[in-house]
Order: C-alpha cells, then structure tokens, then sequence
C-alpha cells in the first residue's frame, strides 16, 4: 500500500497546477485505478489519462515495483487498472525522467537529428501503437492505432508520454497536434523542436 501511496502521490503532485484536461488517481490496497470525469471521453482528456497512466507505472518502477496495466471494458468504471505483480522493474519506465523541464526555455525546430526523430519513435511504440516518420518533414512523426475508441486513445497518450519524457532527457520537446475529428485509425501528428535553455 505504501509503495502504490507514494506513487499515487509523486505523479498527482507533479501534475498539479498543470493546466488542460485532468484524470484521477483511486487508491486501492493492491492497485491504482484511473479515471475520468464521468461522461468525459474527448481525445485531449483520454490523452492525459494515458499520460498519467504511464507516469505511475514510471514512479511504480523507480520505488522498484513492476505493475501491469489491466483495460477494463465495462463502462462507467476506471480507464486503466495498474497492480503490482511480482518480477523486477521495468527498467525503461525506472529510467524516465519524473517530471517534465522547466518552463524557462525556447523551443526551436532546428538541431533534431532523422536519428534522433528514429531513436524517439521506437521509444514511443509498442502495444498497438505504431510511429511512422513523416517524409520531407524531418522534425516530425506521427502515432496512430487501428482502432477508434477510448482505450486506443489511452494508450496513445501512454505512447505520447513515453516520447515526452524521453525527448526531454535528450533536450527535446514534443508538441502534439490533436486531429478535429477521431477517425479510423487514430493518427496523432506530433513535431519535434529542440529546447534552448535561457
């Protein structure tokens, strides 16, 4: 319980204050579950839930826990169910930066290398989300899944959040463009900019 507590508790307080849509964290004795406002299901919002999702199971791995993350389907209940289970850390999650850097800095198109915008992209797919570099545009990539509904936008966010954090070890921001309208398959075009501290 402490250990979920205590994760519960670092990632709630990075992310307050921080404006845009906010899911919820439920403690339970032997998990964590996330949650939306009720009736609350536009893209932005279900982002962020999959970005707080990620951040949990990042602070989970850093107080060395590995979690699983369970997708319930009955609606009405939580987005995402993380359980601690038995196993070593994943060391990719230990390894993400807790908190996003510091406002204090410009954010430039120059300087982002194809390798890096190649290196991010493998970082951010995974369970069911697939990268795609844009062509002709070398600071750009585009995340998308093949389905249209709440969960795949969750774990789009999740994706999303892996290459901000990551992006941020390497001194680059993530800037995401939410599409008008959600349509089979989800595409999230995202530019990459470098950051240049004052």
């Amino acid at each position: 319980m402490t250990a979920l507590e205590d994760a519960a508790t670092s990632v709630v307080r990075c992310r307050s204050g921080r404006p845009g849509p906010s899911a919820s964290v439920v403690l339970h004795p032997d998990r964590l579950e996330v949650h939306l406002p009720c009736g609350e299901a536009a893209p932005a919002s279900l982002l962020a839930a999959g970005g707080l999702v990620l951040d949990l199971g990042a602070a989970l791995a850093r107080a060395g826990w590995r979690s699983v993350v369970e997708r319930p389907v009955e609606s009405g209940g939580p987005l995402a169910v993380l359980r601690p289970v038995p196993g070593l850390p994943d060391l990719f999650l230990a390894a993400l930066p807790p908190a996003l850097p510091d406002e204090g800095a410009d954010d430039r198109t120059l300087d982002v290398s194809a390798d890096d915008v190649r290196q991010l992209a493998v970082t951010a797919a995974g369970d069911g989300i697939q990268t795609t570099c844009t062509a002709g545009r070398p600071t750009s990539l585009v995340l998308s899944a093949d389905k249209d509904d709440p969960h795949a936008w969750v774990r789009i966010g999740e994706a999303l959040q892996r290459l901000t954090r990551t992006a941020a070890g390497r001194g680059t921001t993530v800037h995401p463009s939410l599409p008008r309208e959600g349509r089979p398959p989800i595409r999230l075009p995202v530019r990459l900019c470098r950051r240049v501290c004052h």
